[in-house]
Order: C-alpha cells, then structure tokens, then sequence
C-alpha cells in the first residue's frame, strides 16, 4: 500500500489524502536539506571552516557508503526533525498550561524573568537563561510530564545484568532484552511525591532522591546512556528560549482549556491528549 501510495503524482496525493500532502512537502525539504549538506561537504574538503552540520558531519565519518546515500540521510533527517517537532512542542505545551493554570507559579517566574531580561525584545543566549535557578526547574518539571515518548524502549544487553529490588536480585544473562517506560519512571512516587502535582520548587537547591542521587538522575525524558536523545541541546535551548520569549512578552490568560488537553491520555509513541480536547488556548491581555 505504501509502495504504491509513492508512485502517485503530487496532485493526486493531495486529493487522496489532503493530510499526506504536507507530509510528502516535508519529506521533499528534507531531501533538499541533504544534497545542501552534501554540497556544503564538498566545499568543506577546500575550505574546512566552512558551515557544519549534523550531516555534514555524518558525510566526514567512516560510514559505510551505502550508509551516506541521500535517501539514507533523507530518511535520518526525517527522523530526527519530526521527533524535534513532536516532543517539545508536547513540552512546551503542556508546561504553558501548567504555568497559566497556577498563579504562584506565574508571578515566580515572571518576576525572575523581568529581572534578568529588562529588555524583552533582547533575549539574552542561552548560556544566560539556563542560569536562571527557578526557570531551570519549571523546565525540569516540564520535562518530567514531557516523557519525551512514554512507552518501553526494548535494549539488549551485551553483558549480564543483576537487578536488585528490597526482596530480590535478578540475574539476567547477556543479550537479554529490557526496557523501561518512561510515563511510570516520571512519576515514581518514590523519587517524585506527589507526583501528578506539578511542582517546580521539588527541583530547587540540588535536590536528592531518597537513594542519594542527585534527583536529576531520574528524569528520563531524553532517555540515558549511549542511546540517549541525540538532539537534547537542541530541545533545552528550544523548551527556555520559547517559554522565555513567550511569557517575558505577554499577559495571558487561559481560554477553556482544562487539563485534559495536555495530560497524556494514549501512546502514539509519543504522548496524546484525550481525543477531542482542543489543545491549549489563550487569550492574550496585554503585549509588550
């Protein structure tokens, strides 16, 4: 089916399937992005400051050439920006609703903000914003209820593996398979009390877990280990530079949006709201 939906003309997939058609506009884009890198690659052989990428990077490695072929890296760059797209707009939502919907936590933050930011048209860099303590752990809460994707994630394990629980260890041999979801991790009441409650302040002042570790070690939403989020840089300076942007330039307020249009309802493999919720709509009272 799939196959066969390829071979049909631009205008017909726009017909068929209205939807599709921004989906295969994507896809064309993200084809163009390719051969710009690889074009930028080949100029980069005479002139090594040149302009640098992801990609142009991968081009560089020592990939195998069937691993650098445009389809290859077209089919990689669809990855990597859709999954951009997804997770923190979900983040960026959902932590809007969050911040509007509890006003402590709307007057903190923009006190904090109009005191580092006099000038809200000049945002400083991000190095600059992830130093601000109390929007550093909006962010972080933000990411809790984020999860990046909620489901399991198998990993095989090259090596034996004892898990160790109060009543027993289990001892599981090489090349086994494990996972871990996400949506349960982010809220352990163990290492998050109440951990439906959206709650900045639980991330101030280097907070601890009840094992000793610093708290951040269970926020998973970027995953861990060499199969950690590959764009998690990316995503921080997106999550602080638009949730700064935004609430250091306007006064808003929410319009009939309850919480069910943010809390994650159903896995798609990425976080779903309840079907029918509008998302999260504001009005905005002032702009400056």
């Amino acid at each position: 089916m799939i196959r066969a939906f390829k071979l049909l003309p631009d205008w017909m997939i726009a017909i068929l399937s209205p939807s599709m058609a921004s989906v295969h506009v994507f896809n064309e884009e993200m084809k163009d992005q390719i051969l710009r890198a690889k074009a930028v690659h080949a100029l980069r052989e005479k002139n090594p400051l040149g302009p640098q990428s992801i990609f142009t990077t991968l081009l560089e490695s020592d990939l195998p050439p069937g691993e650098l072929e445009t389809q290859r890296l077209q089919h990689e760059a669809i990855a990597v920006i859709g999954a951009g797209i997804e997770t923190t707009g979900y983040a960026l939502s959902l932590s809007s609703y969050h911040i509007l919907s509890n006003p402590s936590i709307l007057s903190r933050l923009k006190a904090e903000l109009n005191e580092a930011i006099p000038e809200p048209r000049h945002i400083p860099n991000i190095d600059a914003l992830m130093q601000l303590p109390y929007l550093t752990c909006v962010v972080n809460e933000s990411l809790r209820f984020a999860y990046g994707t909620p489901q399991r994630i198998p990993r095989l394990s090259p090596t034996p593996i004892t898990y160790s629980t109060p009543n027993v260890d289990y001892h599981l041999p090489a090349r086994s398979i494990i996972s871990m979801d996400n949506y349960t991790a982010s809220h352990d009441a163990w290492a998050f009390p109440s951990p439906f409650e959206f709650r900045p302040e639980r991330w101030e002042g280097n907070p601890r877990a009840p094992d000793g570790k610093p708290l951040i070690t269970y926020l998973v939403a970027f995953g861990r280990g060499t199969r950690g989020c590959v764009g998690m840089q990316l995503a921080y300076a997106d999550i602080y530079i638009g949730l700064v942007s935004f609430f250091r330039r306007f006064e808003c307020e929410l319009f009939e949006t309850e919480r069910d249009a943010v809390d994650c309802y159903y896995d798609s493999f990425v976080p779903r709201a309840k079907p029918g919720t509008k998302g999260v709509r504001v009005k905005v009272v002032n702009a400056v």
